[in-house]
């Protein structure tokens, strides 16, 4: 009788014998959540992984609009919640230990010249802001949806 083959068995198996969380931006799934198809070169690997990554934590991580509901101060009230997708809380354990150790890896890997400056700041804000509220509770985790779609970026 054949046993059942468990995730981390086909990791074993079939995955890197070493950490490399970038793989994560690099596999897609051909759903609407996965990231872009792309070819890599074997000279260029690590860049190109490094830009995917960057690439799909500036399209994917977003801030929503201000929390007004069940809030206690005004400061609480007009707080950003960031929208974290699934994928990349799936994968939280290769980037982080928990949510707030997530966002903050989230932000440190956003360029300086990001093209989305207005995430890099709502996280900052949130982090560093004196006695903020649990991380948990102003971030919200986006559905994966595993709709059919393949993205191909452009090449420019």
């Amino acid at each position: 009788m054949m046993e059942e083959v468990g995730e981390s068995d086909m990791q074993l198996c079939y995955g890197l014998g070493y950490p490399e969380p970038n793989v994560v931006f690099a596999l897609c799934r051909g759903s609407r959540s996965s990231p872009p198809v792309r070819v890599y070169t074997a000279e260029e690997v690590s860049s190109e992984l490094e830009a995917a990554k960057v690439e799909y934590l500036e399209r994917c991580v977003r801030v929503a609009g201000a929390r007004r509901k069940k809030a206690k101060s005004k400061a609480a009230a007009g707080a950003a919640t960031i929208v974290l997708p699934k994928l990349l809380h799936w994968h939280m354990r290769c980037f982080a230990d928990d949510v707030e150790s997530l966002l903050e890896w989230v932000h440190s890997q956003l360029p300086r010249a990001t093209r989305a400056p207005e995430l890099k700041r709502a996280i900052r804000e949130l982090l560093h802001r004196g006695r903020p509220p649990a991380p948990e509770k102003m971030v919200e985790i986006e559905p994966y949806d595993a709709d059919f779609r393949y993205l191909l970026p452009l090449v420019s």
